[in-house]
């Protein structure tokens, strides 16, 4: 009797860390994993045609190197499942990441044409706008989900802005591209997926296939000022984009363009609030966020993997890779590696110049690299500088996602201003904000100055006057102003009453404002 030839015991425990990966155990913090593969050096796993590669050298040469593929059709796996009767583009033709030239060379001409960097930058006012509304949101509750109240809302109202989808459908949209965004993960657990998994992503992408026909569609009769007008009419040499191409590339921007900018600034929120340096720093000098955008890229990736496809016979360093195997990049080892980069376990926006991979490399760069740079240092930025004395209040929870990891949930607490800091004014009173005082811990007014104030039983944070709820009207940039209150009543039941900027007490209404305000009618202080 023989018995099967067992697997060598190095390569048997290389396999036993990469499925490791896969434990939700390990997604909090994969580094120790990914340092443990990258000690290993180059693995080879023949019987599957697969190879992994982790130091920043091998993963930027594989990256860059003309015969390194993204289409997986031409991996030898998806030849044999064809072979085999599989579909060979079940969810129809892919965005043009991941195809070669020249069909990627012609896609992404076409889209670029419609993402020029002059839309980019026209967003900058709207993503200032959106961040400021969502941070008045968060001081008014004084504690918020990074990733629910921040992080999430951001990159969706702006890919909505960017594609014209209607914002009301985001919900439905953002679930698909979750499901949508596990397909990235390329191992497979040994238990194997459940048929249930693969019929939920089926139907999502079903859903928003249809879901963006019928939107272009609309653009082709009415078209508008946004993306997606533009890849219905862009035009080159007579050659356009087919509604399946089209397709492809929504997809493509809404699970790249969301995800993944989503990762990015929630990942840095985290990271500075475990170095309150890092976050008092970038408050007090908002020059430092694309530093801070560009180490998180480094420290703690949004993409920690990726994929391509040896399209002909390829050495890399000593190893050799037969045509057709897939090569799988743990991006999130070459990050840290050592021989790269100083400290690398150490997030350091001080660091310097940077050449991390976390848009890739050579002609599939990440052609939204300059959205979400901007996206995150106006983000950033802004949440340091509103909320200076902020902390972490829970434990990070993670997606189960491998390749786009990123945080599920982290609550933030804002500080407030304790009462003692705090008086009551009458309505009407005659105010002064003293020259002396520090913007970023009594709030941004608007061009009049004004403020908002919130109320709670623990203490009242000052916000930036809010356009639509003015609570102070008449309000000079210097000298006298006067206290207009418009009542906003917020009670819950069996709780103190709470307003933004009213303290309701019986019949009367008064002011709310840090004690070292000053009122030019004395008679009119605490009431």
């Amino acid at each position: 009797m023989t018995t099967a030839p067992t697997e060598p015991t190095g390569r048997a425990e290389s396999r036993e860390l990469l499925v490791q990966l896969l434990d939700p155990v390990n997604r909090a913090d994969p580094y120790p994993l990914y340092g443990r593969l990258r000690d290993r050096g180059p693995l080879k796993f023949p019987k599957a045609n697969v190879a992994v590669f982790s130091t920043y050298r091998d993963c930027d040469e594989i990256l860059r190197h003309p015969s390194s593929s993204s289409d997986r059709l031409k991996s030898t796996v998806a030849q044999r499942l064809i072979s085999e009767g599989a579909e060979s583009r079940p969810f129809g033709p892919p965005g043009f990441l991941f195809l070669d030239p020249p069909d990627h060379t012609r896609l992404r001409r076409l889209v670029s044409k419609a993402f020029v960097p002059k839309v980019v930058n026209a967003l900058q006012p709207d993503i200032s706008g959106l961040v400021d509304g969502l941070l008045d949101r968060i001081a008014e509750n004084g504690r918020f989900d990074v990733v629910r109240d921040f992080a999430h809302p951001l990159p969706v109202a702006v890919i909505c802005r960017l594609l014209g989808v209607p914002l009301e459908d985001e919900p439905k949209f953002s679930h698909a591209s979750a499901l949508l965004a596990q397909a990235l993960d390329p191992f497979v657990s040994s238990e194997g997926e459940s048929d249930d998994s693969i019929d939920e992503r089926t139907k999502a992408f079903q859903w928003l296939r249809e879901y963006l026909r019928g939107l272009i569609e609309q653009r082709r009769s009415r078209p508008g000022d946004d993306l997606m007008s533009g890849l219905v009419a862009v035009e080159e040499s007579g050659d356009q984009l087919s509604v399946d191409e089209i397709v492809a590339t929504c997809n493509l921007l809404l699970i790249a363009g969301h995800e993944t900018t989503v990762n990015l600034i929630a990942n840095a929120v985290l990271a500075m609030l475990r170095d309150p340096q890092q976050w008092t720093a970038l408050g007090a000098d908002a020059g430092r966020a694309p530093a801070v955008a560009e180490e998180i890229l480094r420290y703690d990736p949004p993409v920690q993997l990726a994929g391509r496809i040896a399209a002909d016979d390829m050495t890399i360093g000593d190893v050799e890779v037969p045509k057709g195997d897939t090569m799988t990049l743990l991006l999130a080892a070459a990050q840290r590696d050592p021989a790269e980069f100083d400290r690398p376990d150490v997030f350091d926006p001080d660091r310097g110049t940077l050449r991390h991979l976390g848009f890739g490399r050579g002609i599939h760069y990440c052609l939204g690299a300059p959205l979400a740079r901007l996206e995150a240092s106006v983000a950033l930025s802004a949440v340091t500088a509103r909320f200076p004395e902020a902390r972490l209040d829970s434990e990070p929870q993670y997606k189960p996602n491998v390749t786009l990891r990123g945080l599920s949930a982290l609550t933030v607490a804002v500080s407030r201003l304790p009462l003692d800091q705090l008086r009551t004014v009458a309505v009407g009173a005659e105010l002064r904000r003293p020259a002396q005082c520090d913007r970023k811990r009594y709030g941004r007014g608007n061009l009049l100055g004004g403020i908002r104030v919130e109320i709670s039983t623990d203490g009242v944070f000052p916000l930036g006057l809010d356009r639509e709820r003015k609570l102070l009207t008449k309000a000079p940039i210097l000298g006298w102003f006067v206290a207009v209150v418009r009542p906003v009543p917020i009670r819950s039941e069996g709780s103190p009453p709470r307003a933004a900027g009213i303290l309701a007490h019986d019949e009367q209404l008064g002011v709310i404002i840090p004690a070292a305000w000053r009122v030019k009618d004395e008679n009119q202080r605490n009431r």
